[in-house]
Formats: C-alpha cells, structure tokens, sequence
C-alpha cells in the first residue's frame, strides 16, 4: 500500500507509540485522524494543527464516539485506509497480595481489558465498513489494520496478569481477523513491542526487559509493514530480548 496519500485512523495517537506513528506517517504523505481521551502537546516535530490531520478526543469502548470519528474522517478526507491500534492503558499488580491479603482488583482487570482488548474490537468492528468502501488497488488490497500487542501478550510476566491478558486476546483475534478479511483485500496483523518509554509504562515494567524500544523504532516498524503486503496475519515481535 502507498502511503503518500492514504488515510490512517490511530488511537492513542497523542503520545508514545501511536504519536512516533503519527510523524513517520504524516512525513510519508499520509493524512491522518487521531484519537485520543488526552489533548495533544504541541511541538516542532508534529503539529496537530496541519491541514492533513484530524484530531477528536475519543473513548475507544465508546460506539458513539468511535461513529463519530469515522464519520469524521469520511467528511474530512472521503475514505479510510488503514486503521492503527495504539491505545492502551498498563497497571502492575499480583494476582493476591501476600502482604496485605488482598485479591487483585477486579475492576482494574476489566477496565484494562475494556481498554486494550475491547477497545482494539470496538475501532476494528466500526472501521471495516469504510475499509470495504475502497476500490481494490492493484494487488487486490482495500486496506490494513494494525493493533498493538506487546512481547508480555506472548509470555506473560509476573504482576501484569490483566496487561498480558488484554494482549494475547489482540494477538489471537488479529489472526483470526487475517482470516475473516482475506477475501475482501484487508490486512491484519499486530506489532508486539518490548516494554517502551511510553507514557503508560512504569519504572518496574521497563525493569522486566534489558533495553527498551523507542517509540520511533515502532513508528519506522509501521512504516515498512504498511508497504509491504507479504505482512499479514502475524504477529511482530519488535525486541531486543
């Protein structure tokens, strides 16, 4: 898929992962809507304000307000190319604290799931009407979408039993999303990036890897998977473990 004039929905674009997305994308030619529940901070490297970007405050579990979104980028830029999956929200806790004799939360376990998991369905489901709306191009491709795992969806890791949880069940539904929209010339496949600098990520989770990715290593990672249409149906590991 071309880049340089397509059009790209990305949640959680205001920072970290989505955001170095966001640039590399914008710098390609791209035009891009970004989601997000925080307001962008402006710098030189990105500015929000540019004709080819559309920025909404959106709740990814929110049907309203993800129609909405779409709705917008269809006036805005008359179709949608490919859908970018980076919000997330991470918290540390053990399955029972041995200490003060307390469970883990289950209410911080289904709103990290609601978030990561759900959301991830709630933009995908809504997305695919307008992914379907475009005339295949000459290799037969309407689209892509791209979600966001993490290494920890794969293998798991002490303390982060709702995190990893959320992220396997992307990584499982991106395969079987790849099968479903085969046909109709979407591609799916997801990005499982070691621990980041993002801002969702603390002290004790970046501990748990021996080197960090930057958000700019996701960014060019996007970059080389939306031109190449051999990427479909997997995951990719991005890692230095």
């Amino acid at each position: 898929m071309l880049i340089s004039g397509s059009v790209f929905l990305i949640t959680g674009g205001a920072s970290g992962m989505g955001r170095a997305a966001a640039e590399v994308l914008l710098q390609e030619g791209a035009h891009l809507t970004i989601l997000d529940l925080q307001r962008p901070l402006q710098d030189a490297n990105f500015q929000f304000g540019h004709d080819r970007v559309l920025f909404l405050q959106v709740d990814v579990t929110s049907e309203k307000d993800v129609l909405n979104a779409m709705d917008a980028t269809k006036r805005k830029f008359g179709k949608l190319n490919g859908v970018l999956n980076c919000a997330a929200v991470f918290s540390t806790a053990p399955i029972y604290d041995f200490k003060t004799l307390e469970p883990h939360s289950k209410q911080i376990f289904m709103k990290i799931l609601d978030v990561n998991l759900c959301g991830t369905f709630n933009v995908i489901r809504l997305a695919i009407g307008l992914l379907a709306e475009n005339e295949p191009d000459a290799d037969g491709e309407r689209g892509i979408i791209i979600n966001t795992s993490s290494v920890l969806g794969h293998r798991g890791s002490p303390h982060c039993l709702a995190y990893c949880a959320s992220k396997a069940g992307v990584i499982g539904m991106t395969s079987s999303l790849a099968k479903e929209l085969k046909s109709w010339g979407i591609r799916v496949l997801d990005i499982a990036p070691g621990v980041s600098n993002d801002d969702f990520v603390d002290a004790s989770a970046a501990n748990m890897l021996p080197r960090t990715e930057k958000p700019s290593d996701f960014g060019q990672l996007v970059k080389c998977i939306i031109a190449n249409q051999m990427f479909n149906g997997t995951s990719v590991r991005l890692t230095a473990a």
